[in-house]
Formats: structure tokens, sequence, C-alpha cells
């Protein structure tokens, strides 16, 4: 009588890989492509790199590679858009805005449109047509893809704030996202004292809006 083979299942300790095999390992297995990479700096164990100089140190391909993730030009020319955009709608009695200004909370409505307006701007850019302001001056590349990369940082920073609980709130349970949609997320406990003229204009590189105290924030940017 003959029997199936008996199909062993193996998960790669490093990678994760699924492997089905003939026969039983007695060790922790690993896959080939991971024993070849092993191999080029001899590791301790599988949690442990060990290299030519003798150091050691744990692995890293578990972790956030924020060297890797994030481009050292692109944070500069980003922070440079924001330096001058503090320049503007600076409070009264101010030398300068605060550079966490934004981090005060807005609405994600005025986000996401001023995030589309700049879209557009940057997809005409694109398309090889020039992108004029409400005020007909020809707008800057990099400066329409740094506001565009502003506003996406401040809708994700509402929602960010609201998960890792940061409102000052004594309940647990989460704020709707219409909720947001329509108002800042501000601490309720020290509420925002609004002191705005009329001609404030939301849009994020607009050059019109004269605010007047320190604790509004400001979406000049």
């Amino acid at each position: 009588m003959i029997h199936d083979p008996v199909i062993y299942t193996y998960l790669c300790t490093s990678c994760n890989t699924i492997a089905r095999v003939d026969h039983p390992f007695k060790e922790d297995w690993i896959c080939e492509v991971c024993f070849a990479l092993n191999k080029l700096y001899i590791p301790v164990d599988l949690k442990t790199r060990a290299f030519d100089t003798g150091a050691t140190r744990d692995v890293d391909s578990q972790k956030l590679d924020y060297e890797g993730f994030i481009s050292p030009i692109v944070l500069e020319r980003f922070a440079e858009y924001m330096h001058k955009c503090r320049l503007r709608n600076i409070p009264v009695g101010k030398d300068i805005r605060q550079s966490d200004n934004w981090q005060k909370g807005m609405p994600l409505d005025s986000y996401m449109k001023s995030m589309l307006r700049h879209t557009m701007e940057a997809w005409l850019m694109h398309d090889g047509y020039v992108a004029q302001d409400e005020k007909h001056q020809v707008l800057d590349q990099e400066e329409v893809l740094c506001a565009i990369l502003f506003n996406v940082q401040g809708y994700l920073y509402e929602l960010l704030k609201v998960k890792h609980d940061r409102l000052g709130r004594s309940d647990t349970g989460k704020i709707p996202v219409s909720e947001l949609r329509k108002s800042p997320s501000v601490n309720p406990q020290r509420p925002p004292v609004l002191d705005v003229s009329p001609e404030v204009d939301a849009d994020a590189t607009g050059d019109s809006t004269r605010v007047n105290s320190e604790s509004f924030p400001c979406s000049d940017y």
C-alpha cells in the first residue's frame, strides 16, 4: 500500500516566506535567499548580526527606516517654504509666527479644499501649462508641491491627533471625522481666542490674512 508523503510546512523566521518540504528540519528554518544574505554578515543568530569588525547589533528589517523613507533635500525645501510662510500673517505684537501654529487645529475641509486647489495647479504644470494664483501671478512648481505637502500633513495630523488621544479629553472614544471636518480639534479646556480681520483668506498661499491672536491656527501655508 502506497502512502502519500508527509508534507512539512515551514515559515522562514527571517522574512516569513512559507515553504513546504517532504522532510523535517531540526532547527529554525530560513529560506535560501535569507540564508545567502545572512552569510554576508555572519549572523550570531536570527535576531543578531555580526560585522567583519566583530561588532554586533540586532537586525533592523522590522524597524522603520526613516533614512530610506525620507529625503533630506525634500524636507529642507519644505522647511524653507514653511519659514517663508511664517513671515506672512504675523500676529500683532509678534516678530514672526510660531512654526507650529498650524498644530493648533484646523478643519479637515479647509485642508481638503486647499489641497485640491494646489493639486490642480501642480497638474497644470505637469502637463506643461502655466499655473497662476488668484492675483494672476505665475506660481512656482516647488512652492505648489510644498503647499500640497503641507495640506496632506495637516490633514493626516488631525486624524492622528485623535488616534493618539492628544485632545486632552477624559474619554478615550474617537471623534467622528464629520466633527473634525467642520471645526478644529483643540483642547476643550483651552478654547482658541479668535480675533481675525474680516478679510481672512483660507488659501494656503494667500497673503491677505491679518491675524491678531497667536492662539488662532493660521492656514496661510
